[in-house]
């Protein structure tokens, strides 16, 4: 992967806050518990996902092959994909493809973005962290 001219966004992975739905006392004293595996994860994620190359890898292919919960890759996955606004940088981005899970159901297959492009922060709700839609006119 390479690096963009200014900066290091890898950085980022080490000192990004950890995603929130909702700043509940439960949501904040399980980002405060997950904060120490935050960039390790975020680390295995990227590298998962790059080590795919233009296959990419859907997030249950994630979870199988890294051992990690549902739990821990969605929101982590999001995160490099620059939602929620809590990496300046995006990372990964779906592929426009699909692929079947296990259940039968279509899974988004994620590549990596390279270089890191800067994430735009007024893409994203400042409350819920959700990507704003473009709305369409009648």
């Amino acid at each position: 992967m390479s690096t963009p001219l200014f900066g290091n966004p890898f950085d980022d992975l080490d000192t990004a806050p950890p995603s929130m739905q909702a700043e509940t006392p439960t949501a904040v004293a399980a980002a405060q518990a997950a904060a120490p595996t935050l960039a390790p994860r975020r680390r295995e994620l990227l590298e998962y996902i790059a080590s795919r190359g233009a296959d990419g890898a859907t997030a249950e292919e994630m979870q199988d092959a890294l051992k990690m919960k549902q739990t821990s890759v969605t929101p982590r996955l999001y995160e490099l994909a620059g939602g929620y606004a809590k990496l300046p940088w995006q990372f990964v981005k779906d592929s426009g493809r699909v692929r079947k899970q296990r259940n039968g159901l279509l899974a988004k297959v994620w590549v990596v973005v390279d270089p890191p492009v800067p994430v735009d922060p007024s893409n994203w709700c400042p409350v819920c962290g959700r990507k704003f839609r473009a709305r369409s006119t009648p």
